[in-house]
């Protein structure tokens, strides 16, 4: 993961930014399954990364849950 520098600010709600972000088409495809109707996929992908980041207590890895 790359740091955002101190001087950066993450964008507000009413700030948008135009980043171009590559998911396994797999996913994808779920995303597009599980799109409530009269929602944007944009929005969608946006609240499912929301629903991530709120799922992952600062500073752990989502992957430390995983047996090795």
């Amino acid at each position: 993961m790359v740091a955002l520098p101190r001087n950066s600010a993450m964008p507000r709600k009413n700030e948008t930014t135009a980043t171009k972000v590559f998911i396994d088409p797999v996913v994808l495809q779920k995303v597009d399954q599980t799109n409530p109707a009269g929602m944007s996929r944009t929005a969608w992908v946006n609240y499912l990364i929301q629903l991530g980041i709120a799922q992952v207590p600062g500073n752990q890895s989502p992957y430390e849950h995983i047996d090795e």
